[in-house]
């Protein structure tokens, strides 16, 4: 029996009145009345109300109780508890969204109320997983970052996801407040992320409140942004896209802030931003490139006044004698916002600013790829071109579309996620138009509202990746990215539509039925059924707290056998053995692992391999569960202490080193057999493999 080690302990959550704290310092330091326009119309200022930051954060907090029952219910097995979970969600976003879409609230108190929100959805992950790291990717970065806190270097060699280690932003940093603060990993993981979310909410708000002029809009705009699939659960994971992603939406923030300052400030900004590319293009490739890619299109469209060129386009088009439903419209905005964007003014400045910085995250981006990580190119193109290859073929039907809501082991999703999954997308389609709608009666001028008209437009396009069998993980990954149009888009058509005056409390709770139907159809896309509530990690027993066999197996190969010997092994035991076993893991992504765990004889090719990988070790789980890499590292629900039948994979395939000459067993847990190959693999270097098909 082994006992949770200090690195399995749950990181501390911050009080509520030190996140109150920060809101109303951020509040104070970030309110300013925006620089008027050029043609900026009259603002119409409605009266303030009460401050309900205090009770609203009372009322979210009890949604988190509530998710905490939900997966305290679930480890039950009680039926109702994901009714508990759903209902704990819905608590925590919707009395935000209602009064996020008011007009009375300060622009403090959206800040504040965006950073709690945030804040506790956040602790919805962590307290998903409160001991350990158990998402996927997150045991890539450990290692990573163990490799640097013990090695002093960086560029360690990872089995698991070789590109990883070519961008050790995320490692760095943790490693560093690992060491400063003597935490382990796991809280200097859990505390970079959670600051990194912080910032990516802060960020937001004032990003899309530069696009749009109105903080209304741009509490409304993060709210959205939160409901997309990945927002919740893998978004918020020890992962180098959780922190590179927030570090360029504050990118993008300083870019549109730094047009309206004055030179001696704008220069400062410059190099803050030019500080934050680098940041960004060392911690992840595909988020360096969509921030380059995006500069370049904000200088495209200045350059060549592409959205001077679409309004001339449409004021053609549209019939004249309905030219005054598109004239910018004066609504109802606190003290302080404007109702158009500042961002429609200075075009030659802001393109001589959008230029400079697209060449140098175009040269940090191109140094750093041929220089430290050009493996990245391999890495990608073998990926995007299967994507592409898939969306061809399912076009030219040539191969069929991937089956939505069902998971890799089979099981179909109920009916009502279907429909919810489904039905989210679809409003997000029928919101589109009605916010194109708005950006055209108010920001048709501002070339930045386009970029992001562009990317709302974009996702839709991605989704069509999403139904392809090769293509899926392209698609989900981008809509990460797309969404922030999408998000911006939707706040404007939402806030646009349903003003005071046309419906008023009504109008609210429509709005924030709406935002909870895509939060919910968000996860139910974005994250398996199986994995939403909190799994069996730790079991105690007569004062004992018992881990996984897989993770108790790999610390004693660690113990017993020492680092670094080759096994090969599955996908979730693979994350296992080199963590905390220290090994060199083939897991089930490397070439032919999982065909020589998985099938039933052993041909010359296989030998080849192990002889190829100089294989010492063979791990073998007879879990179908182990080869889910989000779903395999908790303990079983089984039936009078057996698993069912359909769970296991073949006896033929879960026995067959057993019938392998010099194969020995120096591991055996019932479920989790570990093989000792070493006499096997000498005998393959001194003869020939056919020469063992038969031996006894």
């Amino acid at each position: 029996m082994t006992v949770i080690g200090k690195d399995s302990s749950l990181a501390p959550k911050a009080p509520a009145r030190a996140v109150a704290a920060i809101a109303t310092s951020v509040g104070a330091v970030a309110t300013r009345t925006l620089p008027p326009s050029a043609t900026q119309p009259a603002v119409t200022t409605v009266t303030q109300s009460g401050n309900w930051l205090p009770l609203l954060n009372l009322v979210t907090a009890s949604g988190l109780l509530l998710v905490v029952l939900g997966n305290l219910r679930g480890l039950a097995g009680e039926s109702w508890s994901e009714a508990i979970f759903w209902a704990g969600l819905i608590v925590i976003i919707a009395p935000t969204t209602l009064r996020l879409t008011a007009a009375s609230p300060t622009r403090g108190e959206r800040i504040g109320l965006i950073l709690w929100m945030g804040g506790l959805l956040y602790l919805v992950k962590v307290l998903h997983s409160p001991f350990a790291f158990t998402f996927s990717d997150e045991f890539i970065h450990a290692f990573n970052t163990r490799a640097i806190l013990e090695s002093g270097t960086l560029f360690t060699r990872n089995l698991l996801l070789h590109v990883s280690s070519f961008y050790p932003g995320l490692s760095m940093t943790t490693a560093a407040v690992a060491d400063l603060g003597n935490l382990p990993i796991f809280y200097a993981g859990l505390t970079v992320i959670g600051a990194a979310r912080l910032i990516l909410y802060l960020g937001f708000f004032l990003f899309t409140e530069q696009a749009s002029g109105s903080a209304r809009v741009a509490g409304l705009a993060t709210v959205l942004y939160m409901c997309h699939s990945n927002f919740l659960f893998w978004s918020a994971q020890f992962s180098y896209e959780s922190l590179s992603f927030p570090l360029a939406v504050a990118i993008l923030f300083i870019t549109a802030r730094r047009q309206q300052q004055a030179s001696d400030q704008s220069i400062a900004l410059m190099a803050l931003a030019m500080l934050g590319i680098v940041a960004v293009a060392i911690t992840h490739h595909v988020t360096s490139y969509f921030l380059t890619i995006l500069f370049l299109l904000w200088w495209v469209i200045i350059r060549f006044r592409l959205n001077l060129l679409i309004v001339f386009v449409l004021n053609v088009i549209v019939n004249p004698r309905v030219e005054e439903w598109l004239q910018p419209q004066i609504t109802p905005v606190h003290e302080g916002e404007t109702t158009t964007s500042t961002l429609a003014q200075n075009p030659m400045y802001a393109q001589r600013w959008l230029f400079i910085l697209f060449l140098f995250a175009l040269t940090v981006v191109l140094a750093w790829l041929v220089f430290a990580a050009s493996a990245t190119t391999n890495y990608l193109s073998q990926v995007l071109t299967k994507a592409l290859l898939s969306m061809i073929q399912m076009i030219g039907g040539e191969q069929t579309g991937r089956q939505l809501f069902v998971s890799n082991t089979g099981v179909v999703a109920p009916l009502w996620e279907r429909v919810v999954g489904l039905g989210s997308v679809v409003l997000c389609l029928l919101g589109l138009p009605w916010g194109l709608w708005q950006i055209w009666r108010k920001d048709r001028y501002n070339p930045l509202a386009l970029l992001l008209v562009l990317a709302a437009l974009g996702y839709f396009v991605m989704l069509g990746f999403r139904l392809t069998p090769a293509g899926w993980e392209t698609g989900n990954r981008a809509s990460g990215y797309m969404f922030v149009g999408l998000s911006f888009v939707l706040a404007q058509g939402l806030i646009g539509f349903w003003m005071p005056q046309r419906a008023r409390w009504w109008g609210s709770i429509l709005i924030a039925c709406y935002v909870c139907i895509l939060f919910i159809g968000g996860v139910l896309s974005g994250w398996p059924r199986n994995g939403r509530l909190a799994l069996p990690y730790l079991v105690e027993a007569q004062g004992e707290v018992i881990r996984p066999a897989g993770l108790m197996a790999a610390e004693w190969m660690y113990e017993t056998l020492g680092p670094d010997n080759p096994v090969a092994v599955d996908e979730a035991n693979g994350r296992y053995t080199m963590y905390y076993g220290r090994q060199k893991s083939l897991v089930g992504r490397y070439p032919n692992t999982k065909e020589l765990l998985l099938e039933p004889d052993m041909p010359n090719w296989q030998y080849n391999a192990i002889k190829r990988e100089e294989l010492q070790y063979i791990f073998m789980d007879r879990r179908h569960i182990s080869w889910d890499n989000m779903a395999g590292y908790f303990f079983d629900r089984t039936t009078n202490g057996a698993l069912p039948p359909k769970d296991l994979v073949e006896p033929q395939v879960y026995t067959k080193f057993d019938h392998q000459w010099g194969v020995t067993r120096i591991w055996d847990s019932g479920n989790i057999v570990i093989y000792d190959i070493n006499r096997l693999l000498k005998a393959i270097l001194d003869a020939q493999p056919s020469d063992l098909n038969d031996s006894q």
